[in-house]
């Protein structure tokens, strides 16, 4: 399912640039992967860097 930078951001009620800030954060932070056709989550890396 094909979906934008400013689909999410419109879902999230927030602006474009300020997703692509917390996605580039939680990509450095290990967290995430975005590929131009996917998204890998990391749950448990998530789950670390919240209990932080």
């Amino acid at each position: 399912m094909p979906i934008t930078l400013q689909d999410i951001a419109s879902m999230v009620r927030l602006t474009r640039e300020s997703v692509g800030k917390v996605m580039a954060e939680l990509e450095r932070e290990g967290c995430a992967h975005f590929g131009r056709r996917n998204i890998i989550v990391y749950p448990n890396r998530l789950q670390e860097v919240a209990q932080e």
